[in-house]
C-alpha cells in the first residue's frame, strides 16, 4: 500500500522536501459506510407504490498520513463510491501545520459546502434536509432541496483552512474550471468546441474555445465559529462563492454567485439547526 500511495508523482515529489526517514512511513487507515433506508409516503397523487427500500449511499475510504521530522503533517485522502461500478468520489493531498493551517490539493468539497452550518448536520435520511425524499414523494415539478449556487461538488480545487483561534476559522477555495475532473487527468478541461486563429504567415492555431457554458476562476470564502459555552454546543458559519462564465458561454449570462449561512445549537442530546441560501442572479 505504501508503494501505491507514494507512486504518484505528486505525492512522491512532495515527500522529497521532507528530511529524514519519516517521509517514507505512512500511517494508513481503511474505513467506509453504507446507508440502508426504508422510505414511505401517503399522498393524493396517484402512484402505484409509495414505499421504497434501498441503499442510499456507500463508500470505501483510504487515508494515509505522517508527520515529517520538521513537524509538517501531510497525507492523502481517497474516497470511492460503491455501486454497480467503483468510481473515485474524492481524492486529494493535504499539508498541515499548527501555526499556518491546512492546504488541500485535489478533488474535495470547497469551503462553500464545508464551512457553513445547516439543518442537514442534525437531520438526515429520506425526510431530512439531505435526504432522498424525491425518490418516493411526487413533487409535481415543485422546487425542493435547493442548494447554494457555486458549490460545484468535488471537482479539482485548492483549499486553505486557517488554524482555529478562539473558535474562529477562515477558509478559501480556488478552482480554475468548474468542469475540471476530480482525479485521473492531467489535461485541461475538455471544452465542447475549438476556436481557430489564422496567423499572417498562413498558419492556423487551434485553441480551446471555453464554450461548454461552465464557470471559471471560482473563488469561495468562508468563516465559522465553533465552541461549547455553558454546556451548549454552538456552530455558526457561512461562505460566499463567485465565478465568471467562460468566454464562450451563453450571451448575457450572469456570474455565478452563492451565499450560504447557518447555525447549529446542541444541548442535552438535542440539536437544532437552520440555514439560509441566496443565489443572487446566477445564470
Amino acid at each position: 500500500m505504501r508503494r501505491v500511495l507514494l507512486g504518484s508523482t505528486a505525492l512522491l515529489g512532495a515527500a522529497m522536501i521532507f528530511a529524514g526517514p519519516a517521509a517514507a512511513e505512512m500511517e494508513t487507515t481503511f474505513s467506509g459506510f453504507l446507508k440502508a433506508e426504508f422510505w414511505g409516503a401517503s399522498q393524493d397523487v396517484d402512484d402505484p407504490r409509495n414505499y421504497v427500500f434501498g441503499v442510499d449511499d456507500s463508500e470505501f475510504i483510504v487515508k494515509a498520513k505522517n508527520t515529517a521530522d520538521n513537524g509538517l503533517s501531510y497525507g492523502v485522502n481517497l474516497e470511492f463510491e460503491l455501486g454497480s461500478s467503483v468510481s473515485m468520489d474524492e481524492g486529494y493531498l493535504w499539508f498541515s501545520g499548527d501555526d499556518w493551517g491546512t492546504i488541500q490539493l485535489g478533488g474535495n468539497d470547497g469551503v462553500l459546502a464545508d464551512m457553513p452550518y445547516s439543518g442537514d448536520f442534525s437531520l438526515t435520511a429520506a425526510f431530512g434536509y439531505d435526504g432522498g425524499l424525491g425518490a418516493v414523494w411526487n413533487f409535481q415539478n415543485e422546487i425542493y432541496f435547493p442548494s447554494a449556487a457555486g458549490t460545484y461538488g468535488d471537482q479539482a480545487k485548492i483549499n486553505y483552512y486557517s488554524p482555529r483561534f478562539s473558535g474562529i476559522q477562515f477558509g478559501i477555495t480556488y478552482m480554475v474550471d468548474s468542469g475540471q475532473a476530480t482525479v485521473g487527468s492531467d489535461s485541461l478541461d475538455s471544452d465542447s468546441a475549438v476556436g481557430a486563429t489564422f496567423l499572417d504567415d498562413g498558419t492556423t492555431t487551434l485553441t480551446a474555445a471555453d464554450s461548454d457554458d461552465q464557470d471559471e476562476d471560482i473563488i469561495q470564502i468562508g468563516l465559522n465559529f465553533v465552541d461549547t459555552i455553558n454546556g451548549i454546543d454552538i456552530g455558526i458559519g457561512g461562505a460566499y462563492s463567485t465565478s465568471s462564465p467562460e468566454s464562450g458561454s451563453t450571451a448575457g449570462r450572469e456570474d455565478t454567485e452563492g451565499l450560504h449561512v447557518g447555525f447549529n445549537i446542541g444541548f442535552s442530546g438535542f440539536t437544532f439547526g437552520a440555514s439560509y441560501a441566496d443565489n443572487f442572479d446566477s445564470g
